[in-house]
This record gives C-alpha cells, sequence and structure tokens, in this order.
C-alpha cells in the first residue's frame, strides 16, 4: 500500500511540476501579435509624435482632444462651435486640453472667423503638415492614408487612443465624448 501511495504522491507531484511549466510558459507568451492582422491596432508612437509636431507631452492623466480642420472644410466649420460647447463644458478640468490642427496659416484661419463669426475657444496650432496623416496611419495598420477632415481624436498620457473619430461628429460621437472626458475628469 505504501508504494501505491508513493507511485500516486510522484504522479501528483510531476503533474503539478507540468502544470507550472505549461502556466509560466503561458504567462511568458507575447500576444500582442495575436492581431497582427487586424486594421486597428495601437502603437508606443501617438504621444511621441505629437511631440514631434506640436512640441507638447501630455501631463499625468492628462486627455488630449485633438480636432483637425481646415478653413475650406464645411463639416469642420460646423463643428467648430460644438467643440467650443465641449470645451466651455470640461473647463474645470485641469487634465483635459482641446487643441485645434489646421494646415492653413493663421491668416485664412483669423479671415474665417472674422467673415463667418467662428470663435475658437480652444489652442489652436497652424501650419502643421503631416501630423493628421502620421496618427492616421499608426492608428489604422496598411491603410492608404487619404487627407480626411474633421478628425476628432482623444488620447490619454499612456499612448491609448480613447476616441477615433473621422468626419463630422454625430450626436453619438458627442455622447460618447462626453462619457469619456466626464470619467477622466479632474478638478
Amino acid at each position: 500500500m505504501q508504494r501505491k501511495t508513493k507511485i500516486a504522491l510522484v504522479l501528483v507531484t510531476l503533474g503539478i511540476l507540468l502544470f507550472l511549466i505549461i502556466y509560466t510558459e503561458i504567462i511568458k507568451f507575447d500576444f500582442s501579435n495575436q492581431y497582427e492582422n487586424t486594421n486597428l491596432y495601437r502603437s508606443n508612437s501617438y504621444l511621441q509624435s505629437i511631440n514631434k509636431f506640436l512640441k507638447i507631452k501630455p501631463k499625468e492623466k492628462q486627455i488630449l482632444v485633438l480636432n483637425f480642420w481646415e478653413t475650406w472644410c464645411q463639416p469642420c466649420r460646423n463643428e467648430l462651435p460644438l467643440l467650443n460647447e465641449l470645451k466651455e463644458q470640461y473647463r474645470d478640468c485641469s487634465n483635459i486640453t482641446f487643441i485645434g490642427i489646421s494646415k492653413d496659416d493663421s491668416l485664412k484661419i483669423d479671415q474665417l472667423k472674422r467673415t463667418r463669426g467662428i470663435s475658437l475657444d480652444f489652442i489652436q496650432y497652424c501650419n502643421i503638415e503631416g501630423l493628421r496623416s502620421e496618427l492616421r496611419s499608426l492608428y489604422f495598420k496598411d491603410s492608404t492614408i487619404v487627407d480626411i477632415v474633421p478628425i476628432t481624436i482623444l488620447i490619454n498620457d499612456h499612448d491609448s487612443i480613447l476616441n477615433y473619430t473621422e468626419g463630422a461628429l454625430s450626436e453619438a460621437d458627442i455622447v460618447n465624448i462626453k462619457k469619456i472626458l466626464t470619467n477622466s475628469c479632474y478638478k
């Protein structure tokens, strides 16, 4: 009887060792490539790209709301008041920064503000070439880069895109953005 007990104990021990070996190999396995063939993917380069073009780095827990627009684009002009409202609604949130980015020069933007009565209540960067295409190419793997505007992107300090909207913001997009900003707000 003792011999059967010893054999059983050895088998149980070997089973536990085998389990531990397999388990540690699973933990060490790099799952990051399992979505390699999907269209959407994450990169550690969003913030590097933003810093390269705009010379800004998000602070801890900061959310950047980037809006790419052009003066000739009617949907862009239509959503500027919506973005102004969002900026006003979250003005007490010290960690949320709204940034408008355009390839247009400041003269065109000033002319738009004067002739159309459009106000821009958030930070504006002018003459910025390439950032929109670079962020889009990082977000969409192997995509043809199309110069689409407007684009609104929410990025956190952990280099994650929280929201990506190409084209004019819909009511559903605004609701989603508000949820993200409300959950991220620090006063």
